[in-house]
């Protein structure tokens, strides 16, 4: 399994690294033992966890892709978040039920997807008074995700937060 990892990494780099890499076997060596070093430490580091603690947590989950691949190559996860699963997140029930879990579960990554047609370029179309009464309704997910990754950066973890780079929820206040 390490070693398809390392080829993977090796994959991802620019060409012109690549290149220089398959140049000297030295080089070569010292690139591999770097990745490798990289993966024991995080191996180690997710060692250290809990028996009821897990290394990703997936919220606004819709189908749970991201739980998926992480179950797919070995990592815990917990339940994903989602309407679709009983956690309405524009409620505080469901806001509260999922902070929870993040606490129990302790997860290394939140990977958070919340819904972006509110957001997107293509809201800026519409009417501005049904653009600014869709991003009212969807806003309390905006600052639950702000909360999450604040709360992540606290305690020394990760998070991710998918939405387009155009997405006019990253100029919120």
């Amino acid at each position: 399994a390490m070693a398809k990892t390392i080829v993977d990494v090796l994959l991802q780099l620019d060409n012109s690294e690549l290149l220089l890499l398959m140049d000297s076997k030295q080089k070569l060596r010292t690139k591999v033992g770097e990745i490798a070093g990289s993966i024991e430490n995080a191996t180690v580091n997710l060692g250290d966890r809990s028996d009821d603690s897990f290394v990703a947590l997936e919220v606004f989950a819709g189908t749970a892709r991201v739980t998926a691949a992480c179950n797919d190559i070995g990592l815990s996860t917990g339940p994903p978040v989602d309407i679709n699963t009983g956690y309405d997140l524009l409620t505080a029930e469901g806001q509260q039920a999922t902070w929870k879990l993040i606490k129990s579960g302790q997860p290394l990554v939140i990977f958070m997807a919340p819904v972006c047609t509110a957001w997107s370029s293509l809201s800026n179309t519409r009417p501005e008074a049904e653009r600014t009464r869709k991003r009212a309704e969807s806003y309390p997910m905006v600052e639950f995700c702000s909360e999450i990754a604040q709360y992540q950066q606290r305690v020394g973890k990760y998070f991710i937060i998918e939405n387009l780079e155009t997405s006019q929820m990253w100029n919120t206040p």
